[in-house]
């Protein structure tokens, strides 16, 4: 379940390496801590390992009394002082929690009076632009660093679930842009031509998109979906299916549609066949939304449904489906929405690897109650490169998407270069270890220091989803990786050689779309 909604997950698990993070909060927990052992104890439990943790890496506690010697402590008196731990623990909570609250309010009521005042200014702007406006005034001077959560507050964190659903639920009104604009790539070949042949069948990823409806509860953070349709279409090019996404974000997506340059790779629908209606359903939305799917002719398929808020078909000429041997299979990802026994979910290609040759198409896919309808992604049938981009167009891909690495304060282990002094030298395999630090203490040091400045970053360029997409996987290389950490709420507890290995390499991927050269994922 989803906050006690619909989509409970998708219906075929995902797979592969990779992982977004998009749409999920980060930890607020500093460099290569772990956030699992708190003072904050709630139980006897948790407190003994609280209690153990200290036992095994401070020492045995001992207790004295004047004009006595040290005594280990006994059963009851480490009983006792587990008690004051666990006491000294839910004071320190409920003083935390006691400031959270008195920010919480002095917040809400800030952004109340700079509603209040903005909106006697004008009166065509809407809350949630000012609620937004308000929070990112607040939360750039908050006076508050807090040890117990991190550097700093995260701003949702201080508001009620109704402030945050203010300013969240028309987030998809507003759609996301890189703070800066395309730059102009380098010609040469296909890469960022707005479109790319894959075999008779010319494709263009469209951003521009129209709000068709939208349902205000469900779904992800109980905020509804909105559905739309792609527009300002290329000449000659037809749209595959309607787009959906949470309303629980900006508006960041993208449909493909195509056109057909050898005869025959597209055509008409047949008919439509009513896949689901709000019509009778008691549930916030903009007015009644209907889903569609197209009937597609003999040796051709739809890989898309239609959404329009008229219980009339739509017409034939609005989407076409594609001949089969341009399709393959895809599957359900991410829960998009959920509501009454309908579960929508975004969709990707089943098949992800860097010589597969499927295409997503930005769809989403249906499940109503319990009955999924099959759709398919498109394929490169001609395993075509040529949007891939060359020599030059990386260059400048890397100089514009390179990331920016900030090290923790305290760092102790850098990344440097694998080269012959950092890497083991002679010997033989001796079946257990192929890498080791040097025996020599000095040496070892050195080496387990890494050396940033002459550390250097590696690149593999790669396709995916049949070169529609560029990856680009920036590796670093880390000597040595330092013991891991137990935060207990204002300290840090070393945990021995917990952690500790030789040789690391670290990656972050860049996934470029080769439409237009925009960065369109990133990866850790």
């Amino acid at each position: 379940m989803v906050d006690g909604q619909y989509c409970n997950g998708p219906a075929t698990q995902p797979s592969g390496p990779n992982r977004s993070h998009n749409f999920r909060r980060p930890s607020n927990d500093k460099h290569g801590e772990m956030s699992v052992l708190r003072w904050t104890t709630t139980s006897a439990v948790n407190a003994d390992v609280v209690c153990l943790l200290f036992l095994h890496f401070i020492g045995p506690f001992s207790m004295e009394s004047e004009g006595t010697t040290s005594q280990p402590l006994g059963n009851d008196a480490i009983g006792t002082l587990i008690a004051r731990i666990d006491a000294l623990g839910r004071d320190f909570a409920q003083r935390i929690e006691d400031r959270h609250d008195a920010l919480r309010r002095d917040m809400k009521s800030d952004i109340d009076a700079k509603w209040t005042e903005i909106s006697t200014f004008s009166g065509r702007l809407d809350r949630v632009e000012i609620s937004a406006l308000a929070v990112k005034v607040h939360c750039s001077n908050l006076p508050l660093k807090d040890s117990t959560m991190g550097n700093n507050l995260n701003a949702t964190s201080l508001l009620d679930n109704a402030s945050i659903k203010n300013i969240m639920s028309l987030s998809t009104d507003n759609a996301f842009r890189l703070p800066s604009p395309l730059p102009s790539w380098p010609s040469g070949g296909y890469f960022a031509s707005g479109f790319i042949d894959l075999g008779g069948l010319h494709v263009s990823q469209i951003s521009s998109l129209s709000k068709v409806w939208s349902a205000h509860e469900g779904g992800p953070d109980d905020l509804g979906s909105t559905f739309f349709e792609p527009t300002n279409l290329p000449n000659g090019f037809f749209m595959f299916g309607s787009y959906s996404q949470p309303n629980n974000m900006p508006l960041f997506g993208w449909t493909l549609a195509g056109k057909d340059t050898s005869g025959g790779t597209l055509k008409m629908p047949m008919d439509y066949t009513l896949v689901w209606s709000s019509q009778n359903l008691k549930i916030k939305q903009d007015s009644f939304g209907y889903i569609w799917l197209p009937i597609p002719p003999e040796v051709y398929k739809a890989i898309g449904h239609v959404v329009i808020t008229s219980p009339q078909k739509p017409s034939l000429d609005k989407v076409r489906c594609v001949r089969d041997d341009l399709t393959d299979a895809c599957e359900s990802h991410d829960c998009i929405w959920g509501t009454n026994g309908l579960n929508v979910y975004s969709s990707r290609p089943r098949d992800r690897g860097m010589q597969a040759l499927r295409v997503p198409i930005g769809a989403f896919m249906v499940q109503n109650n319990g009955a999924a309808d099959a759709l398919d992604c498109l394929k490169n049938v001609k395993a075509n490169i040529s949007a891939m981009p060359n020599f030059n167009q990386v260059q400048a891909l890397v100089k514009a998407y390179s990331p920016l690495i900030y090290f923790y304060p305290d760092e102790e282990y850098y990344n440097s270069s694998p080269t012959s002094s950092n890497l083991p030298q002679g010997g033989s395999n001796d079946c257990d270890y192929w890498l080791d630090l040097p025996t020599n203490d000095a040496s070892k040091s050195k080496v387990n220091k890494g050396n940033l400045l002459g550390a250097t970053a590696y690149l593999h360029v790669k396709p995916m989803f049949g070169a529609t997409y560029t990856d680009i996987d920036v590796w670093l290389f880390y000597p040595f990786n330092g013991p891991a950490k137990a935060k207990l709420e204002f300290m840090n507890i070393a945990l021995g050689k917990i952690g500790e290995h030789v040789r690391d390499w670290e990656h972050i991927t860049l996934r470029i779309s080769n439409f237009n050269g925009e960065l369109q994922g990133v990866y850790f």
